[in-house]
């Protein structure tokens, strides 16, 4: 016999019901939802029509492979009148329809997959929101530090799989510690958020820049040889120099560069590579770049 017909409404319910405690991606969880929803008697070609940020999206299976269709206004979504499951999160907020190709009665077990679904979704939804919440840093806005870390050992296993190069910036305020005695630690936050989005706003959009420290900004550029990166340095610092801040502060920074492999084959190699830098601009009055 096939799945489809051994199949049982308990087993069906133990098995959607494990999704709750799912931790992967949006489109795993729908992909492997209707997957296991097409054994059940009812659920054979079932689609999914789900309310995102840039509109409907209509999810179906082709074999096993998922299938996203954008829904575009006033169009059909080709199901028979009747045969639409809404599909609600925990607090009843209807986020879309499980479509069927036949009918079920209210007693059905789909009915009961459907709501478990709605409840996946929306713990998933939470998960994620708490992901993105953990790599960015209060204070700034940007990147933090563990973010940062993790994404420079993916750009370290890139480069090594397709010998490439790229550099680090580490980047620390010359003297910031005098704004905030002299000031405040409010000032000084405001001053940090508007000088990490300067930062933000001065590079590529494959770079990468995050808060390392307490006045210290880690920059990461993919395909970037030393003098490229020492170049991007003199950038922001330049662009640093006409930041306008409260109080007519004046911020300046010293930026320490490093590049895989020249300066080290390894995070922590690099690192230390470009804080030792660092260090020689800071010895030369700050306001400078050193590699």
């Amino acid at each position: 016999m096939s799945d489809r017909q051994t199949a049982r409404p308990a087993d069906s319910l133990l098995r959607i019901a494990s999704l709750r405690d799912f931790d992967g991606s949006r489109d795993r969880l729908i992909r492997r939802f209707l997957i296991d929803l097409s054994r059940e008697p009812g659920g054979e070609g079932a689609s999914l029509l789900l309310d995102e940020e840039n509109g409907e999206i209509l999810y179906h299976l082709a074999g096993t492979k998922l299938v996203r269709q954008e829904v575009g206004e006033g169009e059909g979504t080709g199901s028979p009148s009747g045969h639409e499951l809404t599909i609600e999160t925990l607090a009843g907020k209807p986020i879309g329809f499980l479509i069927l190709d036949s009918p079920v009665d209210e007693n059905h077990h789909i009915l009961s997959l459907s709501g478990f679904l709605g409840v996946t979704l929306d713990n998933l939804a939470l998960l994620d929101e708490a992901r993105i919440e953990s790599r960015i840093d209060p204070i700034t806005g940007i990147h933090n530090y563990r973010h940062v870390t993790e994404e420079l050992q993916r750009e370290l296993d890139r480069a090594r799989r397709f010998d490439r190069v790229f550099s680090i910036l580490m980047a620390d305020l010359d003297r910031f510690k005098e704004i905030n005695d002299r000031l405040g630690h409010l000032k000084g936050n405001s001053a940090l958020r508007k000088i990490a989005q300067l930062f933000l706003h001065s590079i590529r959009s494959v770079d990468t820049a995050a808060k390392y420290g307490g006045d210290e900004f880690l920059i990461i550029l993919p395909d970037t040889g030393g003098e490229g990166a020492f170049q991007a340095a003199e950038r922001l610092l330049s662009h640093l120099s006409e930041l306008s801040l409260e109080e007519e502060m004046r911020i300046s920074a010293s930026i320490g560069v490093a590049t895989y492999p020249t300066d080290g084959k390894q995070a922590r190699e690099l690192i230390g590579s470009a804080d030792r830098a660092l260090y020689r601009a800071k010895d030369r009055g700050g306001g400078a770049v050193a590699a």
